[in-house]
């Protein structure tokens, strides 16, 4: 058989094992807040049954007889001999992670690659399916998954599917957009160009044409942005999928309910999205929700998902029917932190008391356990938000729970940047990250600790170098005006020098290279029309970096 025939038959063995194992997982998903019915029990039966003709069919021996323990125990819950409760349900969980991390790694070396979680997941199996009852909640506690593995099981294949869905190349869609990026930003600078130009008659004419072709590049821009859009269904599995494994190792019992799972937006934000809904929910789980025995009149603990677009944003909205927001112990944790002075809390506007949940190292809970109190996680979802160019704000009221809504461009498009042209390598730094860029002779200083300071928002902010944050050479300073840049994000800043010449500028970034990702603060790359390199500033990592940011 030559190569394009094996390709086909992979290909194909891909797509359909992994809509089974799709179709598996939304039902066993489903089962945590209902019991299924016998039509969906036989769905699961079929999906499981159909997983090992196709194992068997591509010459996975050893995968077959796990499938076959995984259909085996559906075939005993249609008969009513064993009951899909949660220790059955997390192994089957379990089972179609381990077959997904099989099929990647089989697929990727076509042929068939046994992880080391193969053995675990098939004792268990076996072990409910021979009664032994005893053995299995003590088996499933200590079954631990290579998080490595698992993680990037649930990163990739979780999302395959809707990638796919428009059976397009990923490589050829991107490249595609990156290109109708680049027509937008040269018919821009043409435009530009023109209306320096005058006014002469031909010029007008010109004008008029080069409008049309503005709007055509942009008719076909929003055409593949809209190609590169999947379904948030991928996502709204995982995060089921989280839920339940917070809940049952609190002890606590929820119901996590969503809508709008059909909704769709660029896959890259989908996948920036994963981390950290993922953390607020878990958040939701562990300090909304209460204990059962506290909270008795309200029974199940109920946890809401929405999805909406509302013109080209996605709006996200979580909800809990918990505890709420403690606004006493948030103000009492940031005095301590000195986060805010003693002098004025009561000043502060409901929202700015609730926002003092994004302060880096803030946790008001009292241990620490492997879902909370470590004081990392909500300061990186607010950046992680931002950095999409989105918004997030909180609404609670005491015992009633707490409201998180999220409003994010639900599409990439070509980026603004201002480019830092007179560096030894151009760099651009996105527009909206910029406050904004000043010279340095129009602005008061002060020499704090040894170190250069500007005053904003009554705070001082250490002017960095930025040669020696990019680990670049010293510039050439002479015949250029020193200015500062400020850069903010959420409600730091973070104040950068630069001596030369910037201009403004529209692109689409390709992800960097395994080499260019070691060089500090690069997130992305391009190339100019002249052909120059342009490095997109990670704005993120350097706000990690700096200790000092206001």
């Amino acid at each position: 058989m030559d190569d394009e025939f094996l390709d086909e038959i992979w290909g194909q063995f891909e797509s359909e094992a992994l809509e089974h194992c799709k179709n598996c997982e939304d039902l066993l998903l489903d089962s945590a807040n209902k019991d299924l019915s016998k039509a969906e029990i036989d769905s699961i039966f079929r999906s499981f049954h159909s997983l090992k003709g196709l194992t068997g069919s591509i010459g996975f021996s050893e995968t077959v007889t796990l499938t076959h323990l995984a259909e085996d125990l559906i075939s005993e819950s249609r008969k009513g001999t064993i009951t899909l409760d949660d220790k059955l349900r997390t192994a089957l969980l379990n089972f179609t992670d381990v077959l997904k991390t099989i099929l990647q790694k089989s697929i990727k070396e076509r042929k068939e690659v046994i992880t080391k979680n193969f053995g675990p997941c098939k004792s268990v199996l076996e072990e409910i399916l021979q009664g032994k009852s005893s053995k299995i909640k003590e088996r499933n506690r200590v079954l631990n998954f290579d998080d490595t593995i698992v993680s990037e099981t649930l990163n990739d294949l979780d999302l395959i599917e809707e990638e796919r869905f428009t059976q397009v190349s990923s490589t050829s869609l991107d490249d595609l957009f990156q290109k109708s990026g680049t027509l937008i930003s040269r018919a821009n600078a043409l435009k530009r160009a023109f209306e320096q130009v005058g006014s002469a008659p031909e010029n007008d004419y010109a004008n008029v044409i080069l409008e049309k072709l503005v709007n055509d590049i942009q008719v076909v821009n929003g055409r593949i942005t809209d190609l590169r859009l999947i379904s948030v269904n991928g996502l709204v599995r995982r995060l089921k999928r989280a839920a339940i494994d917070t809940s049952r190792s609190l002890k606590k019992t929820i119901k996590f309910n969503v809508k709008g799972d059909n909704e769709r937006a660029d896959r890259s934000i989908i996948r920036a999205l994963a981390d950290p809904l993922m953390h607020m929910i878990r958040n939701s789980i562990d300090h909304g929700i209460e204990e059962s025995k506290d909270r008795p009149k309200k029974g199940i603990g109920k946890i809401n998902l929405s999805f909406q677009k509302e013109g080209d944003n996605l709006v996200i909205k979580l909800s809990d029917d918990g505890r709420g927001l403690d606004k006493e112990k948030i103000l009492k944790k940031a005095i301590e932190k000195k986060f805010i002075s003693t002098s004025n809390p009561k000043e502060l506007e409901e929202r700015d008391i609730y926002s003092l949940i994004f302060k880096p190292g803030f946790s008001t809970a009292e241990n620490v356990s492997s879902t909370s109190g470590r004081g990392v996680g909500m300061d990186v979802v607010e950046k992680n938000i931002a950095l999409l160019g989105g918004k997030i704000e909180i609404y609670s009221e005491k015992n009633k729970g707490a409201n998180f809504s999220i409003l994010i461009p639900g599409a990439v498009s070509t980026e603004e940047c201002i480019i830092l042209k007179d560096l030894p390598t151009f760099y651009a730094v996105p527009s909206r990250s910029v406050q904004w860029v000043k010279n340095k002779s129009d602005l008061e200083t002060d020499i704090v600790t040894g170190t250069e300071h500007i005053r904003y928002n009554k705070s001082q902010i250490p002017i960095q170098n930025l040669n020696k944050l990019l680990s670049l050479p010293s510039s050439n300073s002479e015949g250029f005006v020193e200015k500062i840049i400020l850069l903010s994000l959420s409600d730091k800043a973070i104040a950068i020098n630069y001596f030369g010449d910037f201009i403004y500028d529209e692109f689409v970034f390709d992800q960097p290279d395994k080499l260019i990702s070691n060089l500090p603060f690069v997130s992305g790359t391009t190339v100019d029309d002249d052909r120059n390199i342009i490095f997109r500033l990670n704005v993120e990592r350097l706000f990690d970096y700096d200790d000092q940011a206001a």
